[in-house]
């Protein structure tokens, strides 16, 4: 008998670590065969062998090998969970159902597991298509900031072949325009040279005349003098120059009046253009909800207490393109007003603008005008971000 038990053992697989081992083995442990909701134990084929041939094990019930078996009892009543209760979405016991579950809706553990394994497929198969839907929206956002960046090349060089196209052309009319002047310039020199040389040349004759009146004066010769004086006082043939004069170019400040317009109207031009590009919701959509709304709330929280001028005001780069082009005015008043200088620090999509007084200012003083500043920009900015129908602004 002894010798059986042991070829039996010997015959047998010890348990694997993922393995249920047998409960009443020593080492080496081997592979459990069943679990006993009786004896709440495993037992390999050796040791359940008394379960197939003791008539006390008759009513014990035989499951598959399960770990933990403790886990699969109810508390309550000491008996294995055989039910499902949908009502309280618990596993229960026959005895269960007929106390605290008895007017539950109440199913077989495999009915309930099948329907389980049914809903998990369906959930699977949902969370898989979401999945895929947002790797396809991974896959449109990449093609877009793809065109996107080749939308941007292209434009990047054609503005480069615009404004050197404009500078090229600046400089052209910039020396046409030295060429008109000096042209201009040559002329007025010519005609004032045609004057002097006519008017030397009177000035000849007419000294001429002079000396030969300074010498008929100063003759004693009664005879000589009246001889000669009727030609002598005949007039010189010289132009009347009473009207005639040499008028200095007149430009008064024409090239810079120019230049000022042309300047003005490309500034304008430029922040229309700068305006068009951040209207387009393509480029503003990744912050349009989030930055404009967490600003919004930095905001109200900012206006609602003493605004920190040390900290800054934090804000969004399109917030401050917009007051920057949009409110360049009100901004140059405040720098004037307050004697304060405005200083931008960029951190990629943020910008903090700092206020600083000029230098000269005591302490108190400055710190007065660095506040009441500050409050005048909070309230632009303020403006700024309630505007819907700012252009360039993400609208929260």
């Amino acid at each position: 008998m002894a010798d059986q038990f042991r070829n039996s053992i010997t015959n047998q697989e010890p348990a694997k670590p993922d393995e249920v081992s047998c409960d009443f083995c020593t080492e080496p442990k081997l592979k459990a065969l069943k679990s006993c909701l009786v004896c709440l134990a495993s037992f390999c084929e050796t040791h359940l062998e008394p379960h197939h041939r003791g008539t006390a094990f008759k009513r014990h019930k035989l499951i598959d090998p399960v770990k933990n078996l403790e886990d699969i009892m109810c508390q309550k009543h000491d008996r294995p969970l055989e039910l499902f209760c949908k009502t309280d979405h618990v596993c229960v016991c026959q005895f269960c159902t007929e106390s605290d579950h008895k007017l539950h809706q109440v199913v077989s553990l495999k009915e309930a597991y099948d329907g389980k394994k049914a809903e998990l497929g369906k959930t699977d198969a949902e969370v898989q298509l979401m999945i895929r839907e947002r790797r396809l929206k991974i896959s449109e956002a990449r093609q877009s900031v793809e065109l996107s960046k080749k939308a941007a090349d292209r434009e990047i060089a054609d503005s480069v072949k615009v404004f050197t196209a404009l500078i090229s052309c600046i400089e052209r009319s910039h020396v046409e325009l030295n060429n008109v002047i000096e042209h201009k310039q040559k002329t007025t020199e010519k005609q004032a040279e045609g004057f002097i040389k006519e008017l030397q040349q009177e000035i000849t004759q007419l000294e001429k005349r002079s000396s030969e009146l300074k010498q008929l004066s100063h003759t004693e010769d009664h005879i000589q003098l009246l001889q000669n004086f009727k030609p002598i006082n005949i007039p010189v043939p010289i132009k009347d120059w009473t009207k005639v004069s040499v008028h200095p170019s007149s430009y008064v400040g024409t090239a810079k009046t120019a230049l000022d317009h042309l300047t003005n109207t490309l500034s304008k031009e430029m922040q229309r253009l700068i305006l068009d590009v951040y209207k387009d919701r393509n480029m503003t959509a990744a912050v349009a909800g989030g930055a404009t709304a967490a600003h919004r709330q930095l905001l109200i929280g900012m206006m609602r207490k003493d605004p920190s001028v040390s900290g800054g005001l934090p804000m969004h780069q399109s917030h401050w393109m917009a007051m920057t082009m949009t409110f360049d005015r009100v901004l140059a008043n405040i720098k004037t007003k307050y004697s304060v200088s405005l200083e931008p620090e960029f951190s990629r999509d943020e910008v903090t603008v700092r206020v600083k007084a000029a230098g000269g200012s005591s302490t108190v003083a400055a710190n007065s005008l660095e506040s009441h500043a500050f409050r005048a920009l909070l309230r632009l900015y303020q403006k700024v971000v309630t505007s819907s129908t700012m252009p360039g602004v993400p609208e929260g």
